[in-house]
């Protein structure tokens, strides 16, 4: 019995010491990442650049956007959207041609909103993750879509008109919200254009994700606060919702999208039809951050009905936090302000006022401790378990054959 309790002793220290080493290892392991970045908008606006224009980046009139519809309050940014009853699109817009009523006849339907893009904060040389905390408050109607996404300095200018372009232009869309599928949070990576032989015009290649807010049915992402975020390990992106994946939908190396058969958090730049290094040579530059709402069109985006009631809208960011891990390659920090662009179907020239940008130093774990023990527990689990199953295993050998040579008792 001392044997075979020594025995079982030493597997049950065998099976606990492997579980807090991997559990415990694996939450030393994660990501450590550096704060570079800290925008908590408590200051007038100063160091982002806010678009001021009569149309929107498509060229379309139905949209203008307005630094008056864009403010720091309560600590936080925020953009308003609203609708304007005007007699042309030379009419200004403004408190007076305001309504949320239905323009009445003769009267033109216009929709103002607002914009703002920061500097160079980003340095795509090294892995990073991008993180958001913002609040969508819906008005209820369709033809909406806040917007948090990264781009890198490269334009589509060149797309638009060469037919052999295969330009490292870069985009990240953290966050596109369509309201008329408030449960759904999108986000997608637009890496590097082509020019489409059958629309004739530039389009990015990329992957498409979705998550569905399922709580525990289907609830919209609106109206409370949520942390958006994304995040590049210098190999492939990912995105999250309050720490959640939001998983691959689609991918695009041309004009046709496929669906993959099992859904990922990530992919690799292969089904985008690129190799790693020219997937690396769209992220080895500056990158900037934007926030905006846009209201839609198009009759597949379900634009707002103009003969149904159109209250304000507000979105609301509560901070922009930039962590980076590694040295840059190329030893060159961002510069304070980014140069300015002349062609992109979503940056127009902007206007000229900033704001004031908070640094600090601070570390953070990619996943959260909680996050990451969970993810290691099962993987701990089962090691364990089939530690525990050889153990056992041979526990039962070696009894087996012990009583197979027993010498019986003599009478």
């Amino acid at each position: 019995m001392q044997r075979r309790g020594g025995l079982v002793s030493g597997v049950m220290s065998v099976l606990i010491a492997g579980v807090v080493s991997v559990m415990f290892g694996g939450v030393a392991q994660a990501q450590q990442w550096q704060m570079v970045y800290n925008e908590e908008f408590t200051t007038p606006l100063s160091n982002w650049k806010v678009l001021q224009q009569n149309k929107d980046n498509y060229g379309k009139e139905h949209l203008a956007y307005s630094a008056n519809n864009v403010a720091v309050t309560n600590g936080a940014l925020q953009i308003t959207t609203r609708r304007h009853c005007v007699s042309s699109v030379a009419e200004p817009l403004g408190d007076s041609n305001a309504s949320q009523d239905p323009c009445p006849s003769g009267k033109m339907t216009r929709y103002q909103s607002g914009r703002v893009e920061s500097g160079r904060v980003l340095d795509g040389h090294k892995p990073f993750r991008v993180e958001v905390r913002a609040k969508i408050n819906w008005n209820g109607e369709n033809g909406t879509r806040p917007a948090i996404w990264l781009r890198n300095s490269v334009t589509l200018a060149n797309c638009s008109s060469n037919k052999q372009a295969n330009d490292p232009y870069g985009e990240l869309d953290i966050l596109e919200w369509y309201s008329w599928m408030p449960t759904y949070t999108w986000s997608t990576t637009h890496i590097r254009c082509y020019h489409s032989p059958s629309s004739q015009i530039w389009k990015t290649k990329g992957l498409g994700h979705s998550r569905e807010n399922l709580i525990p049915s289907p609830v919209t992402l609106a109206n409370n606060w949520h942390v958006w975020a994304t995040e590049y390990d210098g190999e492939t992106v990912r995105f999250f919702v309050d720490n959640q994946p939001v998983l691959v939908y689609n991918y695009r190396a041309g004009d046709e999208k496929s669906h993959p058969t099992t859904r990922v958090p990530a992919e690799k730049p292969a089904k985008m039809g690129m190799d790693a290094n020219q997937f690396k040579q769209v992220f080895d530059d500056t990158w900037y951050v934007i926030l905006n709402d846009y209201v839609e069109w198009k009759s597949e985006e379900h634009p707002p009905d103009s003969s149904k009631k159109f209250a304000n809208q507000t979105f609301l960011i509560d901070y922009v936090k930039i962590y980076q891990s590694g040295t840059p390659t190329t030893g060159e920090k961002p510069p304070a302000t980014p140069p300015e662009k002349k062609d992109d179907k979503k940056d127009k020239k902007p206007g000229t006022k900033r704001m004031t940008v908070k640094k600090k130093k601070d570390t953070f774990t990619a996943k959260g401790p909680l996050a990451e023990l969970m993810s290691n527990f099962v993987p701990a689990l089962l090691v364990s378990l089939c530690l525990l199953l050889i153990a056992l295993a041979g526990w039962l050998v070696w009894w087996w054959r012990r009583r197979r040579h027993r010498t019986p008792p003599t009478p």
